[in-house]
């Protein structure tokens, strides 16, 4: 979901010298539903925009080849709708992991609880206490 800011971030480190580093806060009072939404903005106009290339370039395919009088689909326009879908899945991620924290009072139970990576977290900080 942070892919998008890291490479953004990233590329203005490159070239610029006098932008400063924001971190995200943390434990913050809840956004609004649209103060979430414009936080995601890019990603969610790049989700659209994939989503639109990926329709377009498999239907107007399939029209052009039932104007022809053709009824078969090509292959290679599903396989490149499908990669365009799948290029916007850390887009759509970005608008879900936004709009979550528009919602702080979520119950934790939606998520679910991750023994294993309690237990992980135990072995990798090397804490022996934990039975």
């Amino acid at each position: 979901a942070l892919s998008h800011t890291i490479g953004l971030a990233v590329l203005s480190g490159l070239f610029t010298r006098d932008q400063p580093f924001f971190r995200t806060p943390k434990r913050v009072h809840a956004h609004a539903l649209l103060q979430a939404l414009a936080d995601c903005r890019e990603e969610t106009l790049m989700m659209l925009g994939l989503w639109l290339a990926a329709f377009g370039s498999y239907h107007v395919e399939v029209g052009v080849m039932r104007d022809q009088g053709v009824m078969a689909v090509m292959r290679d326009q599903g396989v490149w709708a499908m990669v365009l879908l799948i290029q916007s899945v850390p887009y759509f991620a970005a608008v879900l992991v936004s709009l979550v924290s528009a919602f702080p009072d979520l119950p934790a139970s939606w998520i679910g609880h991750a023994a294993d990576m309690d237990e992980l977290a135990h072995v990798v900080l090397g804490d022996e206490h934990h039975s």
